[in-house]
């Protein structure tokens, strides 16, 4: 874990379960380290997965996608089937 925290140039993305790590986890690095960002951030730290995956949030070194790019990729598909 400490190599890890060292070697981020842009920023980290760690996907977890909130509730472990407010519970059991609450007491490790990983659990202390979601403790003070909640606390300084507040709701921005935590997203959902479902957008992570669809590319609707901002990461670091990756932007999101806008609403207009994915509502234009949604009217490409071939939904005549």
């Amino acid at each position: 874990m400490n190599v890890m925290l060292t070697r981020c140039r842009k920023g980290m993305v760690i996907v977890f379960s909130r509730s472990f790590l407010r519970g059991a986890a609450s007491r490790t690095l990983l659990g202390q380290l979601c403790a003070y960002l909640t606390v300084k951030e507040g709701p921005k730290t935590w997203v959902d997965a479902g957008d992570v995956l669809n590319m609707r949030v901002d990461l670091p070194g990756v932007a999101g996608r806008s609403l207009d790019d994915v509502i234009g990729d949604m009217s490409k598909l071939d939904l005549a089937h």
